[in-house]
């Protein structure tokens, strides 16, 4: 009986979330992003008196939802804004 080799893990991959209306609620943004693939960590960076600054990363468990993620909300409007995805 010969065993098999344990299956590699895929890298963890982020994304960097730009260009987010000041009006976009954090939570519309994090469900966005778990819409395309298993999300790791979200983090809206704060700014001075943590006001949500228009910016943010987000950590995928795998390069396809990294992927997917850029070529699905790279350019979505937002509150007359369009996300950078990158």
């Amino acid at each position: 009986q010969t065993k098999l080799p344990p299956l590699e893990k895929p890298p963890t991959t982020t994304v960097f979330v730009g260009n987010i209306s000041e009006r976009a609620p954090d939570t519309l943004i994090k469900q966005m992003l778990q819409r395309c693939g298993n999300v790791i960590s979200w983090k809206r960076v704060q700014g001075v008196n943590s006001k949500l600054q228009t910016f943010g990363f987000c950590e995928f468990d795998n390069p396809e939802a990294t992927l997917r993620c850029i070529r699905l909300l790279n350019g979505y409007e937002i509150a007359e804004k369009k996300l950078s995805v990158k």
